[in-house]
């Protein structure tokens, strides 16, 4: 037992130093600095002013958001006297060992061996997408990531034993509520449930010979075949082209790889962004699933983890989501698949149920080959994660220029507060998020960061119910404002016309704008939510008619 706590504490020390800043600021600041802004906000008004319903803070009301990440840095930003930029900096590292403890107990509810659970936490704490996200960044999916291997744990806990307890339900209920306020991907809980269900009616009859008189007939060999064919099947849902799944391919039709609409192409960029998020262990977490398919006595955990692979696979295509969603899954099927490998280097290591230590079962191996082979599996893994993070960090954000951590914005920044300014426009929307957040100066925005500065107010809001035929996978909300806001209009309008225009002029006194922050290396366009540039009028025109009071060569404000 003792060797087994010596692995998890290096495991321990390797997730802190992984998490260690190198750069200045934070990364991920497009997400990250939003949820940043919001905590800002909360702890400069002392309200949660997107908090116009219930639903509000699940993010499933108009104008608002998943609340329990900037609750949470705010709070603990005014209790304990943190900046908030610096307190996200803490809450990635407590999040980071978070998720490590909670795969590790999360694996020992599917087999009660330690060996098989320090690889499975291995593979879940140090894969790229998450070390990501809880490496200074308040993007919400790190709450979410973080906490979904506890989740399980109750699901797991729950689905092992024969009777209903009430600890795993409440578990259940108070992990399943803290996710929903964490990030909308929560949403994907619905498969967990589904899966239950499906596994629960499998479990039932799987011994019924009435119900099942051919099937028990069947080879273990048919079995396997199709499973492999059902899991085909549900893959192939996705290119149907159908509804729900019009346009799902989109985004992997260019990747690093290949270029194209093709089957091939199309999965090729699939694998390779499952294997960029996850981990180049993957193709071991294949032969773990290929063991779970073989199992012959598979107990209700097992059957429940194939039916949520199952229905997965039919929405494989929505990786930024699927991704973090089957992570500590495929962590299971890794540390599986490693096992496996060890079992034929070396006799029955990893024996169901066998509790010895994991040094101390390492030390009964004859030959050093297995030892080399996992270390340097650990190696490759360690390395693969580093490189990703490297290349993300130093990776170009669309057209801007910037990367993906904050440079000299804050200067910017501050030079606005310091001039007293009351709200800025940029043409590009990455600066302007980034100056709001660490600064606390207003850009002019539509959503939810219009009504926390007041720019739409609360008694002029109506909703309506979406009908079923405007749900897609875009969706964020299941209400809608029954009319757009002048806002909105206001804001297309400023962006597409010259600074100099009198109905410009009247829009910028509207919302009290006095300085223009300008990037220059894209003058003549906008870049928009998600990095898309769009044809900027304005942008050019404030730099004939505005007067400069501030330029780095990269940036400049105009006061207008």
């Amino acid at each position: 037992m003792k060797n087994n706590y010596i692995l998890l504490f290096i495991l321990l020390l390797l997730n802190i130093v992984s998490r260690i800043p190198l750069t200045p600021h934070g990364r991920d600041t497009v997400d990250s600095a939003f949820i940043w802004s919001l905590a800002n906000s909360i702890s400069i008004s002392g309200v949660i002013s997107w908090a116009l319903h219930p639903l509000s803070f699940l993010g499933l009301y108009p104008l608002s958001y998943p609340s329990g990440s900037p609750i949470f840095l705010s709070f603990t930003s005014q209790v304990t006297g943190v900046s908030i930029e610096n307190t996200i900096l803490v809450y990635g590292f407590i999040l980071g060992i978070l998720g490590m403890l909670g795969s590790y107990i999360m694996a020992l509810k599917i087999k009660d061996h330690y060996l098989f659970a320090f690889l499975t936490s291995f593979a879940f704490s140090t894969a790229p997408i998450f070390i990501e996200l809880t490496s200074w960044s308040a993007s919400t999916r790190n709450l979410f990531l973080a906490l979904f291997p506890l989740f399980l744990w109750a699901v797991f806990w729950f689905n092992k034993k024969r009777t209903y307890l009430n600890k795993p339900i409440l578990l259940i209920i108070i992990f399943g509520s803290t996710l929903m306020t964490s990030h909308r991907i929560s949403f994907l809980i619905t498969i967990i449930l589904l899966s239950f269900t499906l596994a629960k009616i499998v479990w039932y009859i799987k011994d019924k010979p009435r119900i099942l008189y051919y099937t028990n007939k069947l080879s273990e060999n048919v079995r396997f075949l199709i499973l492999i064919l059902l899991f085909i099947l549900m893959f192939a849902f996705q290119f149907s082209g159908i509804g729900f799944y019009s346009g799902i391919w989109n985004d992997y039709q260019s990747g690093a790889l290949s270029q194209g609409s093709g089957l091939f192409s199309l999965s090729l960029n699939l694998s390779t962004n499952y294997i960029g998020q996850i981990g180049i262990l993957i193709p071991v977490g294949l032969i773990g699933f290929l063991i779970l398919l073989r199992k012959t006595k598979k107990d209700s955990n097992d059957i429940f983890i194939i039916c949520l692979l199952m229905l997965s696979a039919s929405i494989l295509a929505l990786g930024i989501y699927m991704a973090p969603f089957l992570l500590p899954i495929i962590s299971l099927l890794i540390a599986s698949g490693v096992c496996k490998i060890l079992n034929i280097l070396h006799g029955d290591l990893t024996t169901q149920g066998q509790t010895a230590g994991c040094i101390d079962c390492m030390s009964r191996i004859n030959k050093k080959f297995p030892v080399v082979l996992l270390f340097i599996c650990f190696l490759a893994s360690i390395s693969f994660s580093g490189f990703m993070m490297e290349r993300h960090l130093n990776a170009p954000l669309g057209d801007t220029g910037d990367k993906t951590y904050m440079t000299h914005e804050p200067y910017v920044g501050l030079f606005l507060k310091e001039q007293g300014t009351r709200a800025f426009l940029s043409n590009d929307d990455l600066i302007s998020k980034r100056i709001y957040a660490s600064t606390g100066v207003p850009y002019l925005d539509v959503g939810i960061n219009a009504l926390i500065n007041s720019w739409i107010q609360k008694d002029e809001l109506e909703v309506q119910h979406i009908s079923l035929n405007e749900l897609s996978i875009n969706s964020d909300y299941f209400l809608k404002f029954k009319k757009d806001h002048q806002i909105e209009k206001d804001f297309s309008w400023i962006y597409s016309h010259e600074i100099q225009n009198d109905a410009s002029k009247q829009i910028l006194k509207k919302y009290g704008v006095n300085s223009i922050v300008i990037n220059n290396k894209i003058l003549d366009e906008i870049v928009g939510a998600d990095f898309v540039t769009y044809h900027s009028i304005f942008a050019k025109s404030i730099t004939r008619s505005g007067s400069r009071v501030y330029d780095n060569n990269k940036e400049s404000i105009y006061n207008y």
